[in-house]
């Protein structure tokens, strides 16, 4: 992240503005799966997988904040398609997917196809890392986003410093596809990426 300190203030008034987090750099590795290539995986033991609903984004605030369960309502009203990993009646983990025709947003980094989709806002609480309930999510959102809208392409991307999602893509059949430089101001993305 690039973060701009002191970018316009009065040295001498203390009244500094600070402009921390309003430029933004990700460095990001691609990675795509055709669906002849989709490897499906068995459950996650103790993990059930459903998809997001409105109920789902309000009892999402005891984990993740107010702020979370308002995008999910977005990412609802974007079509986007979302899943969540429920072990013992606790939310573990929340995955979503963005059909190609509905990713027009300006936080959005790359730009895919109608025919496309793009995984993306995958977390699963700490606890409950290295469960395999990653990738069951990914691969409960590949299944559905295929059958319901005939989908094959499907992209996902990991930041270059978390190796530990590279093992949980290539277990469904991910292959890294590019690295690619996105700068965001405000949050909007500067430079968006086309992806074939």
């Amino acid at each position: 992240m690039i973060l701009l300190h002191n970018f316009c203030g009065k040295e001498n008034g203390g009244n500094t503005m600070n402009f921390q987090g309003v430029f933004q750099k990700r460095e990001l590795c691609v990675y795509k799966l055709h669906y002849k290539d989709f490897i499906e995986l068995e459950e996650a033991k103790d993990t059930y997988i459903e998809f997001v609903n409105d109920e789902i984004c309000d009892e999402i605030i005891s984990w993740r904040g107010k702020k979370v369960a308002k995008e999910f309502k977005g990412m609802i009203g974007n079509e986007e398609v979302g899943v969540y990993g429920k072990n013992n009646k606790e939310i573990v983990g929340h995955a979503w997917c963005i059909l190609g025709k509905y990713n027009l947003k300006p936080h959005d980094m790359f730009i895919i196809n109608d025919n496309q989709a793009m995984i993306h806002y995958l977390r699963v609480r700490e606890e409950h890392r290295g469960k395999g309930i990653c990738p069951h999510m990914q691969s409960s959102l590949i299944e559905y986003v295929h059958d319901n809208y005939g989908i094959n392409e499907f992209y996902i991307a990991r930041d270059k410093g978390n190796i530990a999602s590279h093992n949980c893509l290539s277990k469904i059949g991910f292959k890294e596809y590019g690295q690619y430089t996105i700068y965001k101001f405000l949050r909007i993305v500067l430079n968006k990426i086309k992806l074939n």
